[in-house]
């Protein structure tokens, strides 16, 4: 779903081993028919892989781990990396990947040492004094995370030990619940983050 054009840059080293049967030219095309014929089955191995780009405006960086795919979905197998300055760890499956009309949707247990929410904020214009917020939440993104994160940060509140399931879907955020550590004391929170509309969330 990231053209090459779409990368500002990109190093590291992808270790293929596969079998591919069907026309590839016409797969890049969206062709429909294309994806009935297309065939796919096998590993890659990913390692520091570092790439930032025009649309995604977080930098990933330190990528490695290893990945099966076939038609149907994609197993990440100990994949670890940095997001900005947070390091996590994912394992699950991507589901949806070759499909141009579907969302791509991810179903994984995701650990972080820390999460900085400022780092992922998309507007540079905004003060420290500010109330409200843009957030970029995909169309064409769907997740069900478990989550683990050993620290989070925004402005002057901090929490710890963060667990519990976030869901995306339609542009809706969702938390079912999340426990947490704060104001020295243990806290929980389930609600949702609509973000539809562009100037409101």
């Amino acid at each position: 779903k990231l053209s090459k054009d779409e990368l500002v840059v990109s190093s590291g080293k992808l270790i293929f081993n596969s079998n591919v049967e069907g026309e590839f030219g016409d797969l890049l095309k969206n062709k429909s028919t294309s994806f009935k014929n297309f065939k796919s089955e096998g590993n890659i191995s990913v390692e520091d892989l570092t790439f930032l780009s025009k649309e995604i405006t977080d930098q990933f960086s330190k990528i490695n781990g290893k990945i099966h795919f076939n038609n149907e979905k994609i197993l990440l197998e100990k994949f670890t990396g940095k997001i900005n300055s947070s390091s996590f760890s994912l394992d699950g499956f991507l589901y949806d990947y070759l499909k141009v009309d579907q969302a791509l949707s991810i179903d994984a247990k995701l650990t972080a040492d820390k999460l900085i929410l400022e780092e992922f904020i998309d507007d540079d214009n905004q003060s420290k004094s500010d109330t409200s917020y843009r957030f970029n939440l995909p169309k064409n993104l769907n997740l069900n995370l478990e989550v683990a994160i050993g620290k989070f940060n925004f402005r002057k509140f901090n929490a710890s030990e963060i667990k519990g399931r976030v869901i995306l879907a339609n542009q809706v955020l969702s938390f079912n619940p999340i426990f947490f550590n704060s104001c020295k004391g243990d806290m929980s929170v389930k609600g949702r983050v609509i973000a539809r509309a562009e100037q409101k969330i």
